[in-house]
């Protein structure tokens, strides 16, 4: 799952197969993630923040703002989907 270390102001680090995943698109898109191709890319990214990147905190807080922005995306959802259920 993206979203603990998201809401945990952290930057994200993913794996190439993220077309199933909207919350793993969206903190790719908003800049609080990186996706990674594979174990060498991996490695460089894990280094390059370890190292305090500069823009690793600007990630995590991207990356917070994002799933805050979309809390209470599911009641929203089912609030809409009831009016045409009942």
């Amino acid at each position: 799952n993206v979203m603990e270390p998201a809401m945990f102001s952290k930057p994200v680090l993913f794996g190439p197969l993220i077309d199933n995943s909207g919350e793993a698109c969206g903190l790719l898109q908003c800049g609080g993630a990186w996706r990674v191709q594979d174990e060498d890319e991996l490695s460089t990214a894990l280094l390059r923040l370890a190292r305090g990147a500069p823009d690793a905190e600007a990630m995590g807080w991207a990356a917070r703002d994002y799933i805050v922005a979309n809390l209470g995306a599911s009641t929203r959802t089912l609030e809409a989907l009831r009016r045409w259920v009942l």
